[in-house]
C-alpha cells in the first residue's frame, strides 16, 4: 500500500493528540520493518499517547529491546503460534521458534510488560495447554488466544486448518478455561479480541471498536482492522491526510458500527452464556453474511452448542 510518511505520521500524530485520542496500538504487517519506527514511538510519546505494540518479534534484538525499554510502551504482544519448533515454524517459517522465544525472554528481561499471542488452529490445538505452560514459564503478563479466521493470507493457504463450527469454538473456550483452572491462573479468555477496556467500562464482553478505529497504512480510517478484508465505501470512515479523527469518529457512520458492536444492542445481551462466549464478532459476521447482524438461525445454533457442552 501508499503508506504514510514519517511527516504525514507526526502530523496525523498531532492532530489526534489534540483531538482526545489516549492510546495507539501499532500493529502491522509488521511494524518495526519501518526503519523509523522507533522515531515513531518517540514522538508518540512526546505527544502523550501511550502506545501498544503488536509484533512477531523476529526483528527485536539486544539494541532494539534496550531502547524500547527506556520507552513508556504500556504492552508488547509478540506471536507465538506454538509451543514446540515444528510447530511455530509451520506458520512462521524455519528458524524463527528460538529467535521469538529468546526475544520475549529479552523483552522480559528488561521489565516489558509482555504478551503472547496464539491464534489457535487445527494445527497447533494440541499443543494449547503447553503453550499456556510455556507463557507462564516465560512470565509474561498475559496470553491472547484466538481462533483462526478464514481472512488474510489464512484464506488463501491456511483454510482447512479453521474451526468451523459453533462446537469447536465452545471446545476450545472450554479447554481454555479447563486448563487455566487446572493451572490454578486467571486466564482471562480473550477470543476475538484483545481486551483493553478500562476497568468498569459498562461494555466488558464488546469488541474494541466501541472505543477504537483502525487506521491503515495510507491512512484511511476503518471500524477495525477485519474490516479491511472488503474495503469499500461501507466501512471506509474516512482519510486522516484531510480529515480530522475527531470528525470521523463522530460520524454518524462510524456511530453505526459502535452501536452494532455494543453489547446492549445485541440480541445475544441477555443469552446466559454470553460471559462464555462474549458475543459475535460483526466483522466476522459482516465478511461471511454482508451485514452487521448475524441471521437468527446463527443465534440458534449458538445456544445450541453451549447448552450442549
Amino acid at each position: 500500500m501508499d503508506e504514510l510518511t514519517l511527516p504525514q505520521i507526526k502530523k496525523i500524530l498531532a492532530k489526534m493528540a489534540e483531538d482526545g485520542v489516549f492510546i495507539v496500538y501499532y500493529t502491522g504487517g509488521e511494524p518495526f520493518v519501518r526503519k523509523d519506527f522507533m522515531e515513531i514511538l518517540k514522538y508518540t510519546l512526546m505527544l502523550g499517547l501511550k502506545i501498544g505494540i503488536s509484533t512477531n518479534g523476529l526483528l527485536l534484538n539486544d539494541d532494539v529491546v534496550r531502547e524500547l525499554a527506556k520507552l513508556d510502551v504500556i504492552k508488547v504482544q509478540v506471536s507465538l503460534d506454538g509451543a514446540s519448533k515444528e510447530t511455530h515454524e509451520f506458520i512462521r517459517g524455519p528458524n524463527t521458534f528460538e529467535r521469538t522465544i529468546s526475544n520475549i525472554k529479552k523483552l522480559v528481561e528488561n521489565n516489558m510488560n509482555t504478551g503472547i499471542t496464539f491464534v489457535c488452529h487445527k494445527g497447533n490445538a494440541h499443543e494449547l495447554g503447553d503453550v499456556i505452560r510455556l507463557a507462564l514459564r516465560l512470565q509474561v503478563k498475559g496470553i491472547k488466544i484466538s481462533p483462526l479466521m478464514p481472512w488474510g493470507r489464512a484464506r488463501e493457504v491456511l483454510s482447512e486448518y479453521v474451526f468451523p463450527s459453533f462446537m469447536d469454538r465452545v471446545r476450545l473456550i472450554t479447554t481454555v478455561n479447563s486448563i487455566a483452572k487446572e493451572l490454578g491462573v486467571n486466564l482471562r479468555n480473550e477470543l476475538y479480541i484483545d481486551v483493553g477496556e478500562p476497568e468498569g467500562h459498562e461494555n466488558p464482553y464488546g469488541c474494541p471498536l466501541v472505543m477504537g478505529l483502525t487506521i491503515l497504512p495510507n491512512g484511511d480510517v476503518i471500524p477495525c482492522e477485519i474490516f479491511a478484508e472488503r474495503l469499500n465505501d461501507e466501512v471506509l470512515l474516512g482519510n486522516l491526510i484531510n480529515q480530522d479523527i475527531s470528525d470521523i469518529w463522530n460520524s454518524p457512520k462510524a456511530k453505526i458500527f459502535r452501536d452494532h458492536a455494543s453489547i446492549s444492542n445485541k440480541t445475544c445481551y441477555l443469552c446466559p452464556y454470553l460471559s462464555k462466549c462474549g458475543s459475535y464478532c460483526i466483522a466476522e459476521t459482516y465478511l461471511k453474511y454482508g451485514r452487521l447482524i448475524p441471521p437468527l438461525n446463527y443465534f440458534k445454533e449458538c445456544r445450541h452448542a453451549w447448552s450442549n457442552s
